[in-house]
């Protein structure tokens, strides 16, 4: 059954800008329109006709979609692209009718079994490690009000604002985190997870930048002190796992203020470990995701 959705604008415009900044990345150069055009038809060799336009990167980068030429060449090199169109994100940010929501929760999988319980372990296996890919299925669980997934809702009311931090830090999506938040913002706003809602969440975009600025002074931390090497996808999930757990922020914090680094507790590190191994093969999935159709109004 195909489920046919108004097209908001704002989300589609930042759909569109996350393939030229993938794109960027995959390619391995900077994030212009300039650096993009020269990529594309000197290093891949894909040409298309762009109507003489020298600044058409500049605009994809702005959210004007790919004509259907180019589009096809980019996600026959880049199968990625394709995926990050389709990514359950663009329809978490979406305003669709309560029950909808429900219909979508009730038909996520982990791996190969169903919808995961809500331990801690559970949770961290829906969660896997931060990155945005993810937001759009958590956003989802957010937005439900199916009562067999309060417990999971709750769990997520207190570890989504680092998770959306941590995901904001990476790149593509970093290039459009701060109007995501904008629109997540909006959408917390109605969520219903008890009194304190969405803990620690920014309550503006200043205060949002603010936050990011302590993530990512808290990675530098975790690479000065020789916890990680860098902010990868390891990394990433050590640094979340520390923001979880008072007793690892505050050891870090403690000798930040000595101005010494102190090598990572044993518990922690064999936990990190531990982690990575079990989230490899934590796969999603969302039923009836597929069958969406976005109907884009007329101006």
């Amino acid at each position: 059954m195909t489920l046919v959705v108004q097209a908001q604008r704002p989300v589609l415009s930042l759909r569109n800008q996350m393939m030229p900044n993938r794109l960027a990345d995959l390619l391995g150069c900077a994030h212009t329109g300039y650096a993009l055009d020269k990529c594309v038809r000197e290093t891949e060799k894909i040409i298309f006709d762009n109507g003489g336009n020298k600044r058409f990167y500049g605009y994809l980068l702005h959210g004007v979609r790919p004509n259907a030429d180019l589009w096809r060449k980019l996600i026959a090199r880049f199968p990625q692209l394709a995926e990050d169109m389709e990514n359950p994100l663009w329809l978490a940010l979406h305003d669709l009718d309560e029950c909808l929501w429900d219909n979508l929760a009730a038909g996520i999988t982990v791996g190969s079994g169903g919808f995961p319980g809500s331990s801690q372990r559970q949770m961290n296996r829906l969660c896997g490690v931060p990155s945005w890919e993810r937001l759009g299925v958590l956003l989802l669980v957010l937005r439900t009000k199916v009562p067999s997934l309060i417990l999971h809702r709750l769990w997520l009311a207190r570890n989504f604002t680092s998770y959306f931090a941590l995901a904001s830090l990476q790149s593509p999506f970093s290039y459009i985190a701060a109007d995501i938040y904008s629109l997540v913002n909006a959408i917390l706003g109605k969520v219903d997870v008890g009194e304190s809602g969405v803990l620690w969440w920014p309550t503006d975009e200043q205060e949002f930048e603010i936050y990011l600025d302590r993530m990512m002074f808290l990675a530098s931390r975790l690479i000065t002190n020789g916890w990680t090497r860098r902010m990868d996808r390891s990394g990433v999930l050590l640094l979340w796992m520390v923001l979880r757990k008072s007793e690892y922020l505050d050891y870090l914090q403690l000798h930040e203020q000595r101005g010494r680094g102190e090598r990572i507790p044993d518990a922690l590190r064999i936990a990190w470990h531990r982690e990575l191994q079990y989230l490899n093969d934590a796969d999603i999935h969302i039923a009836g995701l597929e069958n969406v159709k976005y109907v884009i109004p007329r101006l």
